[in-house]
């Protein structure tokens, strides 16, 4: 199978981690990121990236706790999203106002026991996936640090008259994946691995969470006898008879403090837990390094729908199976392809890590200049080049739509100097590395 081929690409993950590195982002240039820890998909916790951050300013005390006075004044009148912990199924919508009215009348500041046990309170509610910056985009709360550039989902997002172009779906084309996280002690998020398989990086305005991590290539062992993962892994850990596998995975757990940024790469499995009263933002990404893994979670959830159909007739309906990609991945593959070049040729543009600079592409808020390449990222260019010309050769070879735009597309790479990978018949026919295809979905952190 040809999808299989992408999961060769991404063989640099480890199998195992026996810690997350803490690293001082002073210390780390934008391109020895890319290169130590994004490239090779590894987790890494880092410092210094977010004392300039209006947000801290504003958003917290001078005790270090949130300030919630401070949000309402500003804030109060906007509708959030939000998730009762306690049913982990149950989605709410309230004013700001109405949801700090619950926290100060609930919750204290006091710490979160380390070992965090289960509460009593009737609903334990925590505000997740609020597009702030969409909401409030002349309130600069923070700026996307330059390691996590370019940001190639946000930007597709953000291009001039996303939505507008005829038979494009608006649900696709509007997306946001930047998020706004607060709540008191005790809020978590299920164990997940992050849509469409994309990049994420989480920073603490204030706060300690608790993050527990397991390699992709444990995503096998995390499954129960029942096929399915758990929603809290802890609980599973403790019931052997449901997920026999479980024991034999190896987790890395980390935790993250104030000001810290934690990067959480492409098909990691992750859950989140607030040891205090927290405010995190975090964002969702993909580019040139990672585009890989996108595809071949779309083509393995395609397997998923199709395998779900039982009529024949729907199952060669391509339309209707992209209808359903569409409703359980969030893009469909004719969309993705479209989205694919439009980015790629977008980074080259841009003397971003495609082109011949270092600058961070549309979508980011950080400005930088484009300059001359040290060795390292000249050697993160050619890599990144490397990866997209692969999967674009791949979506022409498919016929997934769009060939004009991935030909036109394919050219300005070989341009600009990428090579063209030609995929051998062997490893179209290899179906021996391909990861498991079930999940649970949940929007971020």
């Amino acid at each position: 199978m040809i999808d299989s081929v992408i999961t060769t690409i991404n063989m640099t993950t480890p199998s195992q981690c026996s810690e997350v590195p803490v690293v001082d982002a002073m210390d780390l240039s934008p391109a020895e990121f890319k290169e130590r820890f994004m490239l090779a998909n590894r987790p890494v916790l880092l410092k210094g990236l977010t004392t300039r951050w209006q947000a801290i300013r504003d958003w917290v005390t001078d005790q270090g706790s949130p300030d919630l006075p401070f949000l309402r004044q500003r804030f109060g009148q906007s509708v959030v999203p939000v998730t009762d912990c306690k049913r982990t199924n149950r989605k709410l919508e309230m004013t700001l106002n109405e949801y700090l009215t619950w926290w100060e009348a609930h919750h204290t500041n006091t710490p979160a026991d380390e070992s965090l046990p289960a509460t009593d309170t009737p609903a334990l509610l925590y505000l997740k996936d609020w597009n702030f910056t969409q909401e409030f985009p002349e309130y600069e709360a923070y700026t996307t640090p330059e390691h996590f550039s370019p940001d190639w989902l946000n930007a597709y997002w953000d291009r001039p008259g996303a939505g507008e172009t005829e038979g494009e779906d608006d649900e696709q084309c509007s997306g946001n994946h930047r998020f706004v996280y607060m709540g008191p002690a005790g809020t978590w998020t299920p164990l997940h691995a992050d849509v469409l398989r994309s990049h994420s990086w989480s920073a603490n305005i204030c706060g300690k969470k608790r993050w527990i991590l397991f390699p992709p290539p444990q995503e096998a062992l995390l499954k129960g006898a029942d096929g399915r993962f758990p929603v809290d892994v802890y609980e599973a850990m403790a019931e052997p008879s449901r997920f026999p596998q479980l024991s034999k995975a190896s987790p890395v757990e980390v935790s993250q403090g104030p000001g810290d940024v934690i990067f959480v790469p492409s098909g990691w499995w992750h859950q989140v837990h607030n040891l205090e009263p927290t405010i995190s933002v975090n964002h969702n990404w993909l580019n040139g390094g990672n585009i890989s893994w996108a595809w071949e979670h779309l083509t393995q959830e395609m397997h998923g729908v199709k395998s779900g159909l039982f009529d024949e007739d729907d199952r060669d309906d391509d339309e209707l199976c992209q209808q359903l990609l569409h409703r359980k991945a969030g893009m469909d593959q004719p969309h993705f392809a479209k989205f694919v070049a439009y980015s790629a040729v977008l980074d080259i543009e841009q003397n971003s890590t495609l082109g011949t600079g270092n600058a961070p592409a549309a979508g980011s808020t950080e400005q930088g200049q484009p300059h001359t390449l040290d060795q390292t990222g000249a050697e993160v260019q050619k890599e990144m080049m490397k990866r997209v010309s692969r999967v674009v050769s791949l979506l022409i070879g498919q016929g997934t739509g769009s060939a004009a735009l991935l030909q036109q597309c394919l050219k300005r790479l070989e341009d600009a100097g990428a090579d063209n990978v030609e995929i051998s018949p062997a490893q179209e026919k290899s179906d021996d590395t391909r990861m498991p295809v079930k999940r649970q979905r949940v929007q971020g952190e």
